[in-house]
């Protein structure tokens, strides 16, 4: 909650010393609100909200994971629960995002998710640059860290459209 805190008051400052430029379009924010979700990215709850530069804008490229060698994999692998394959997802999903909520997944939003390492320097692997293309090698998940839901039923995705 902490970090919340200041991540708003952050941004209240940075956008306080903004909003003197008229041609900025600033003036017309009343309210930021950052939302902080542990083990959620922007795509996985958000990536197909309308106008947001999510999973249909990504390119080939974005969406490709690779191998610890930097070759893209020709599939993803199992998603991983306690370090072994988890029988509650098929295994060899197509090596790009694939809807959780869908079928062959058929997950729900009030299940329990896998949970990822929480390691520094796995981290820094994992984002490679900024490529972002390594998650599925260097996580404990496995195919997990692509996996994404329509989040257009959620409450905030709501919020968000207002």
């Amino acid at each position: 909650m902490k970090r919340l805190v200041w991540i708003v008051l952050l941004a209240h400052f940075l956008l306080a010393g903004c909003t003197s430029t008229a041609s900025s379009g600033l003036e017309q924010i009343d309210t930021l609100v950052v939302i902080y979700a542990e083990n959620r990215s922007f795509d996985h709850l958000y990536g197909l909200f309308p106008g947001a530069n999510g999973l249909a804008q990504a390119s080939d490229e974005q969406k490709t994971q690779l191998d610890h060698d930097g070759r893209p994999l020709a599939a993803l692998p199992p998603v991983y629960e306690g370090g072994k394959p988890s029988a509650r997802f098929p295994q060899g999903l197509p090596n790009g995002p694939f809807r959780i909520d869908a079928p062959p997944v058929n997950g729900r939003m009030d299940e329990v998710l896998p949970s990822p390492i929480h390691n520094y320097y796995q981290n820094r692997e994992q984002i490679n640059g900024g490529k972002n293309n390594l998650f599925v090698a260097m996580s404990t998940t496995g195919a997990w860290s692509m996996g994404y839901f329509d989040g257009s039923k959620m409450k905030l995705w709501k919020w968000a459209q207002e």
